[in-house]
């Protein structure tokens, strides 16, 4: 992964400095896949198909302060 300028990693998390950057997003489809367990905890059961639809997310997490601040 190639950090933005703006941007600094810590560990695998990458967090937007600049204010400007807060506002683009990325394109997440959607789709289809297996949800819960019949072999683990009884709350995940039972396993079943959910589909969902695609959605936007920001490209950098929120930080409290940058929440805060806005």
């Amino acid at each position: 992964m190639t950090a933005h300028p703006a941007a600094k990693l810590t560990s695998d998390v990458t967090i937007c400095d600049d204010p400007s950057d807060i506002d683009k997003m990325i394109r997440i489809p959607g789709g289809t896949f297996r949800m819960g367990s019949d072999r683990h905890y009884p709350e995940e059961a039972p396993a079943h198909r959910v589909t969902v639809d695609g959605f936007w997310m920001d490209r950098y997490p929120v930080t409290n302060r940058q929440f805060r601040n806005s």
